[in-house]
């Protein structure tokens, strides 16, 4: 039996720049997550996003936090944006592996690794399946396709994840 988790699943805030857009993809990666203690977190939906996300993570003092990032219009501060919110995240919950994906994570996932030192992993691509996946494996993560692994050198890629067209519905009322 692998090791029950408490997850918190988070939808990086946007602070105003973005329409607020439902986190779907956190549902599909959840729904992978059963037997695990899984908590979704749209931080987009509080006037404070920062002051809220603080209060969830010492609420859940989750073990694994993974972070969602859309493919927004980014501006030129997307980068120094992401990095502050992450330091914050890792400065109230040092201990926490932290991950990331979504589609905006993905469209620039080599970058994104390495300027953003606090990400542990990398999800490339769908994660319904290989955020799941690396969860069962983190004492092993180099056998989990499509994934990124910061290493004390550099950060690694695991090659490609073959999802052929599983794309599966969402359970009604999960």
């Amino acid at each position: 039996m692998n090791k029950k988790h408490n997850i918190l699943l988070i939808q990086f805030p946007y602070f105003g720049k973005s329409d607020i857009v439902y986190p779907l993809g956190l549902n599909y990666v959840a729904q992978g997550l059963r037997g695990h203690d899984v908590a979704l977190f749209d931080s987009n939906l509080y006037k404070n996003p920062l002051g809220q996300t603080k209060f969830i993570i010492k609420k859940i003092n989750p073990d694994i936090i993974g972070i969602s990032l859309r493919n927004i219009v980014f501006t030129k501060n997307f980068l120094s944006d992401l990095s502050a919110y992450f330091r914050y995240i890792k400065a109230i919950s040092p201990d926490s592996i932290i991950c990331v994906g979504g589609s905006g994570f993905s469209l620039d996932a080599k970058i994104i690794m390495r300027k953003v030192k606090e990400i542990d992993f990398g999800i490339f691509l769908r994660g319904d399946e290989s955020f799941p996946e690396l969860i069962k494996n983190l004492d092993s993560p180099g056998k989990v396709k499509g994934i990124f692994i910061r290493n004390k050198v550099d950060v690694l890629f695991t090659g490609e994840r073959n999802f052929g067209n599983n794309l599966l519905p969402l359970e009604y009322g999960q």
